[in-house]
């Protein structure tokens, strides 16, 4: 495995999933110290509130409007940053795909990152090099999670699979939680088959749905309309979004982003080993 100085997207999305729950309690302890202001308030009415308890009052009336803050905004990774990020895997696949070669096992454990938070796709041990444009994959590898539907079905795959996986590494970068999960893998495959995002994670974001969770992300349609149904996670392969219609739909982010998708995807002019490590970044 290559040295990432910068770590790995799994890195990234367990330290945003503990800052949000670190944020949703600040939150819970503001809401509740304006009820007690509230309450001492209408006990007392010639204690006047200061600007401390007027805070309070304040964080209550937006917290109980709110639903005891389950509006809390999850966007803790910047916007410009997953699109980045997006762009540059999306490039990194379409390389190695024009190579004939499927990763198959894509995670955010497999997407390291460079010191400037550059991504390089890695870990190609269980990639498949296809003999002709129209063959398919039959093995049954990859990381249950990021595993596409018709693959988890015991079924033919080919580059969309890839595809799907992008799809839910995305997802988790923009909601900080994955849009499947279950105790049992006939539960999680009964989801992923049926595209299905009312799951509900017991570990982050409780009580929210996985479709929820996207919705309150706050990061622009641009971005959370790539990780749908209808979309990258369709369930249907012939159907899902390829990678081209995927860059070309960044490219659609407004021009204050940093980075576009057209430079994204130029920068998998990489001549790394696709069965080493692929490195997306531009010269």
């Amino acid at each position: 495995m290559e040295y990432a100085p910068g770590g790995d997207l799994a890195k990234v999305i367990r330290t945003a999933q503990r800052d949000l729950a670190s944020a949703q309690q600040v939150r819970k302890w503001a809401i509740g110290v304006g009820r007690e202001a509230a309450a001492a308030g209408a006990a007392n009415a010639d204690v006047g509130a200061g600007a401390a308890d007027a805070g309070a009052a304040a964080a209550l009336k937006e917290g109980e409007a709110e639903g005891e803050g389950s509006s809390l905004p999850v966007r803790l990774l910047p916007t410009s940053r997953v699109h980045t990020w997006l762009g540059e895997v999306a490039g990194a696949l379409r390389h190695i795909h024009a190579m004939r070669v499927l990763h198959r096992d894509l995670s955010p454990k497999n997407v390291l990152l460079a010191a400037d938070l550059r991504c390089k796709v890695s870990d190609f041990g269980s990639s498949f090099e296809l003999t002709s444009p129209e063959q398919l994959a039959t093995t049954f590898v990859g990381t249950p999670y990021y595993m596409a539907p018709e693959l988890l079905d015991g079924r033919s795959y080919s580059y969309a699979a890839d595809v799907w996986a992008l799809g839910v590494i995305g997802f988790e970068l923009l909601a900080l939680r994955r849009p499947f999960v279950a105790k049992r893998m006939e539960d999680l495959k009964a989801s992923v088959l049926a595209s299905d995002f009312s799951s509900i994670s017991a570990d982050h974001q409780p009580g929210r749905t996985a479709a929820q969770a996207l919705a309150a992300s706050g990061h622009p349609p641009v971005l959370t309309e790539l990780v749908s149904p209808t979309t990258m996670l369709h369930s249907d392969p012939t159907q899902r979004m390829t990678l081209e219609q995927m860059l070309l739909r960044l490219e659609s982010v407004p021009a204050s982003q940093p980075t576009t998708a057209a430079a994204a995807a130029a920068s998998c002019s990489s001549r790394d080993a696709p069965r080493e490590t692929l490195s997306p970044s531009p010269p």
